[in-house]
């Protein structure tokens, strides 16, 4: 189980949902499925809360899932003390009256998440558009109502309100089939001061590295219609690895910080066969702020880093200065299966040249992650850190890639290695990249490599991270 990272001690966990900020205490809900003697039952909000943001402590389920409804997707907003819960109910197929359908519904706590007043009252409910779902809601300083955002109908579609019960529709806009999980915030751009809107989607179409994956949008919104500063069709990917997806926002966060919680998932957590794992499935990334700034060509471009309570995580440190690496060399060795590490590093790379980290263990797997200078992109290579079956091959066994230009043939990294978990944020968090792998044995040893020209590591500095958990 990952030391550093949040999951369940057992049963499964997905999307996060419904998280803010009140009363000096952060609340995570998620995704998690009910097991009832050996069966799946339906899907869950279940329910976390911290202080620090590092250290969490289990509170009694919020949507409780059965055989003929599930709880998908959502968020929670604070409105005067009050927390209010949007969240999609989800009809199975059992169910007698509307089988295969989604309804957004509502439910209130006036005491901090403690207990909650569930309604009947559903403020969207679209026939013709039956899959709508995964609302996500903010205040619009500029209109003075609150905005939704939902996805599931092949565009973003935003509803308005002046009281968060009663819902009216104002625009759709970003036509694209397999979004899902948006969610809507209001940043000022480092640089300028100028207030955007960022909308991120989630998908699983079109996807670089993996069959899924979390883009953002940076834009404004007038009232009634979000018109996005770039209207080609690119995709501004949050992550470029194989292993990140359905991350939303903390609500009500102190002094306007955005911070993003996204899950380590799909294509490692969603199969048992895959994921490797045995009491538990299914892990937290690190959470991420989020800062917006402008280039001087006056395009927008979104930085993500790891909050600095992780900081807080650090006990021993090594520190090298000015080491050249020609062909491999190894750096730590003997390092415990259960000991996370956080590397920052930087380094100048020779022209054309490969530089490049590898994790591996006595068994002979390895996994590496290396910058290419005559590519001029990231990539990070798993295919030999564990038995795959054949079947589940595809995307898991291929290399992810990310374009990157080093600057001067400079490299700045800060990397967090935690048991089956690889982050990486480049240049102070301009790209990130994460995955997951699962050797069959603890990597157990790290080791720099450089090939086609010499590599300088100007500074180094690792930190051996202190568990979460009290029980590692």
């Amino acid at each position: 189980r990952p030391q550093i990272h949040y999951s369940r001690d057992t049963g499964w966990l997905s999307d996060p949902n419904g998280l803010y900020y009140l009363e000096g205490e952060w609340h995570m809900m998620f995704q998690g499925f009910s097991n009832r003697e050996g069966k799946y039952v339906g899907t869950n909000w279940d329910h976390a809360v911290s202080k620090d943001l590092l250290h969490w402590k289990h509170l009694p389920t919020v949507l409780q899932g059965g055989n003929q409804v599930s709880y998908y997707s959502g968020c929670a907003v604070v409105d005067q003390g009050v927390v209010w819960a949007f969240y999609t109910t989800h009809y199975m197929a059992k169910h007698p009256s509307t089988p295969n359908r989604n309804k957004i519904s509502i439910a209130r706590s006036e005491d901090n998440g403690k207990t909650w007043t569930y309604g009947d009252h559903h403020p969207i409910v679209n026939p013709q558009f039956p899959h709508e779902r995964d609302p996500s809601v903010f205040w619009h300083e500029e209109s003075k109502r609150w905005i939704m955002a939902t996805a599931g109908t092949g565009h973003i579609r935003f509803y308005s309100s002046e009281n968060l019960s009663d819902w009216t529709f104002e625009s759709e806009a970003l036509p694209y089939p397999s979004w899902e999980c948006p969610d809507l915030t209001s940043m000022k751009v480092e640089e300028t001061g100028e207030e955007k809107i960022l909308l991120i989607t989630s998908t699983n179409g079109g996807v670089v590295n993996s069959t899924h994956g979390t883009c953002y949008h940076v834009g404004t919104f007038d009232g009634h219609e979000f018109h996005p500063e770039d209207t080609t069709a690119t995709k501004h990917w949050m992550d470029w690895g194989s292993d990140f997806y359905a991350g939303i926002s903390y609500s009500n966060a102190p002094d306007k910080q955005v911070l993003f919680q996204s899950w380590f998932g799909w294509p490692c957590q969603i199969n048992k066969a895959l994921s490797r794992t045995t009491k538990f499935s299914g892990t937290m990334n690190l959470i991420r702020e989020l800062t917006l700034h402008v280039d001087d060509s006056g395009a927008y471009y979104l930085k993500s880093n790891p909050i600095d309570a992780y900081k807080k995580l650090r006990s021993d440190s090594s520190t090298i200065q000015n080491l050249s690496i020609s062909g491999r060399k190894t750096i730590r060795q003997n390092i415990g299966s259960h000991e996370p590490l956080e590397i920052i590093l930087e380094a100048g790379i020779t022209e054309g040249a490969v530089f490049g980290i590898r994790l591996k263990n006595d068994f002979g797997e390895d996994y590496l992650f290396q910058y290419d200078d005559w590519h001029e992109q990231f990539m990070g290579d798993r295919t030999n850190s564990g038995t795959v079956p054949g079947h589940l091959g595809g995307t898991y066994n291929s290399m992810a890639r990310m374009p990157y230009q080093a600057r001067n043939n400079q490299l700045k990294l800060r990397i967090y290695w935690d048991v089956s978990t690889f982050e990486v944020f480049v240049d102070d968090g301009r790209k990130a990249f994460s995955q997951l792998f699962y050797p069959r044995e603890p990597f157990s040893a790290l080791e720099f490599y450089s090939s086609g020209g010499e590599t300088t590591i100007n500074s180094l500095v690792i930190y051996d991270l202190i568990s979460i958990w009290e029980n590692p």
